[in-house]
């Protein structure tokens, strides 16, 4: 029977009260190692094209578990063969966990997404697009009209993503001060988005969501604003990759995107 390891948290007294069930209605259960408490079920295979309402009860066993203490959340289908695996674990890996655990009090995530549109053409700022030939414009047959289309689409593409950078530098400073730590996470589906994650602290929860309200006013992008979140993306690779699997962070944010509107805000 393989264990599927949710994470890895301190051990105190907020483990003791009873532990969230997970997908399938399997118990989860714990076992402790020195300073360190790793959560995980019985399973004998992780499904790997799991469901939204699986995927729904996996993010509600680390977010709960999140909500008692500093929580690092694994990578999704962490199997190690046996309890004993768990605790070799906890041991080669403790001050690394100790370590991002102290990071990572005290927090949660919150995500940033800017979808820009087209800048609109100021002289003399980075957005300015380099004006491209039109195809009325493109002499020649229809290679030429082809490479002119391409033109045009290339840099309007190029503009976005430097609009979009503008308005992300606009929010990194602005945030100054509200943060811990800031992390640029992939793309999801647009080549003129930028990502941005975020560690909160609790205390300041309240003054970045204002500042992100008062700045949303002046910026004509879209943007959206989740969390808070438990640390999906301040948990080092080499800490959370200690088995195969789908990104825990990506599979737990798409089937969990509910908690924010959905939809990007303009």
């Amino acid at each position: 029977m393989n264990r599927m390891v949710y994470g890895v948290g301190f051990v105190s007294s907020a483990w003791r009260r009873p532990l969230p069930t997970g997908p399938v209605g399997l118990p989860t259960n714990l076992l402790c190692e020195g300073e360190l408490a790793a959560a995980y079920a019985d399973f004998a295979v992780a499904d790997p094209n799991p469901s939204a309402s699986y995927l729904l009860a996996y993010a509600r066993v680390i977010e709960q578990l999140h909500r008692r203490g500093p929580f690092l959340p694994m990578r999704y289908a962490c199997l190690l063969p046996s309890k004993d695996a768990i605790s070799d674990l906890l041991r080669a890996r403790g001050r690394e966990f100790l370590a991002m655990l102290e990071d990572v009090s005290g927090c949660d995530e919150f995500g940033l997404r800017i979808l820009a549109g087209a800048p609109a053409p100021l002289a003399g700022t980075r957005c300015e697009p380099e004006t491209p030939l039109s195809v009325e414009q493109a002499e020649g047959g229809p290679g030429a009209r082809y490479l002119a289309g391409r033109q045009a689409r290339y840099a309007q593409r190029d503009a976005r993503r430097a609009n979009a950078q503008d308005t992300a530098e606009r929010f990194l400073a602005a945030f100054q001060g509200l943060y811990t730590s800031c992390r640029r996470a992939a793309p999801v589906d647009s080549d003129s988005m930028v990502s941005l994650c975020f560690l909160v602290r609790r205390q300041c929860q309240g003054r970045f969501r204002k500042t992100f309200r008062e700045l949303q006013q002046d910026i004509s992008d879209k943007l959206l604003l989740t969390g808070p979140w438990p640390p999906y993306h301040f948990v080092a690779a080499s800490a959370a990759d200690v088995a195969s699997g789908a990104n825990a962070a990506a599979a737990t944010l798409a089937a969990y995107g509910q908690r924010a509107s959905g939809e990007f805000e303009s």
